[in-house]
């Protein structure tokens, strides 16, 4: 999949939508609120949520870049056809990316979107 074009949430309905009716996963870094959307195109979307309370605009941009690269490196073993948001907690501020990206898999695997256990 290209990194320039991945299929995204981008409007406040869409979003509260998987929180209204989704599931929710939380580890220590991240939130993951999770929808299976059972329709013909089988999209995969991702969301992000980064409050100002996290930090300033570079802490929050470096967050959702880092996060975009983890979702980019297990999108084969991500089912298809999930809406995912992903929410970063206070302590994301101080986690490296191997953090995060641990953090990632763990709570995909507990939410039922991976195909398999991730090994690696």
């Amino acid at each position: 999949m290209d990194k320039r074009r991945y299929h995204k949430l981008r409007y406040k309905w869409q979003f509260q939508q998987v929180y209204n009716t989704g599931q929710k996963v939380s580890g220590k870094y991240l939130v993951l609120f999770y929808l299976y959307k059972n329709d013909r195109l089988r999209l995969t979307r991702l969301g992000i949520t980064v409050t100002k309370k996290i930090g300033d605009a570079v802490v929050r941009n470096k967050f959702k870049r880092r996060v975009r690269e983890i979702f980019f490196n297990n999108m084969p073993s991500i089912k298809p056809g999930y809406d995912l948001v992903v929410i970063a907690k206070r302590t994301s501020i101080n986690a490296t990316y191997q953090d995060l990206s641990d953090e990632a898999a763990k709570i995909f695997q507990q939410a039922g979107v991976f195909y398999k256990p991730n090994t690696a």
